[in-house]
């Protein structure tokens, strides 16, 4: 006897649903953790630049504050618009913004607090929103766990 479709599909929301928690779970406790493990490497190291084309970890950093800011906008849109658009230049942004020359404990305040917010609209989005399809064709549950799979590649980068 098979199983009914239906009863497949609510177990694979549920499934993803889990899945998108523990990653949220996971995040807050990183937010908490990063700027400890950034404040622990040498500033020179932080704003050594391999070549004049690449970002420093400290402006690796501040592309993390425009990709949170940039995703606070996306995530409450979409939340009301059917398929938010939203232009993201990141080499410019992160040139416009001078990281490279802010204050450190001043973009790891910045950051956290950008983070900290996110973390909060995450745990009050409507669960019912959460399967909607938007950009590309992703739910917002997936674009959630893709903005922690993303800190995490570019936190791998910076306390390598």
């Amino acid at each position: 006897m098979g199983t009914f479709p239906f009863k497949k599909n609510k177990q694979n929301k549920t499934n993803k649903y889990n899945q998108m928690k523990h990653a949220i779970l996971e995040f807050e406790h990183l937010i908490e953790q990063f700027p400890t493990e950034v404040l622990a490497i040498p500033l020179v190291d932080l704003q050594h630049k391999l070549s004049e084309e690449k970002w420093s970890k400290k402006e690796i950093l501040g592309h993390l504050i425009d990709s949170a800011t940039v995703n606070y906008l996306r995530f409450i849109k979409a939340q009301f618009q059917e398929n938010p658009q939203l232009f993201y230049e990141q080499v410019e942004y992160c040139a416009g913004a001078n990281y490279q020359e802010t204050e450190l404990t001043q973009l790891l305040s910045l950051w956290q607090s950008l983070n900290r917010q996110l973390v909060f609209l995450f745990h009050t989005i409507h669960t019912r929103n959460l399967g909607d399809r938007l950009c590309n064709d992703q739910t917002l549950a997936y674009l959630i766990e893709d903005y922690v799979h993303h800190f995490k590649h570019h936190r791998a980068q910076i306390l390598a």
